[in-house]
């Protein structure tokens, strides 16, 4: 594991930013370690809305459900996941996240 939880949720953070999810930053940032013995580390996390209603919101599902994968090793995001379709994340010349190609959609 080269980068940490702290780094990781600011770069959570930054993707949702440049990216305008939408989001309630009331939350806390959620992130877990994946390792896979064939492919790269990585990071996935999001916004944690499990006590959803704690700021006073009337229904769940105010907000999407989005979750970030992270390279361990170089701590760039490069995927947004969501039920509808998973988005490759690339960084412009600005350092600012934009969306590449369609990595999956649901049928």
């Amino acid at each position: 594991m080269k980068s940490t939880p702290e780094k990781i949720k600011k770069v959570i953070a930054k993707v949702f930013k440049d990216l305008e999810l939408d989001c309630d930053k009331r939350y806390p940032i959620d992130c877990i370690f994946h390792q896979e013995n064939d492919k790269k580390d990585k990071w996935l996390g999001g916004y944690d809305y499990r006590e959803i209603g704690k700021y006073g919101e009337q229904f769940t599902g105010m907000y999407t459900d989005y979750i970030i994968s992270i390279d361990d090793e170089t701590g760039v995001a490069f995927a947004r996941h969501h039920y509808a379709g998973h988005m490759q994340l690339l960084l412009d010349e600005n350092g600012k996240y934009i969306y590449g190609k369609q990595l999956y959609r649901p049928r």
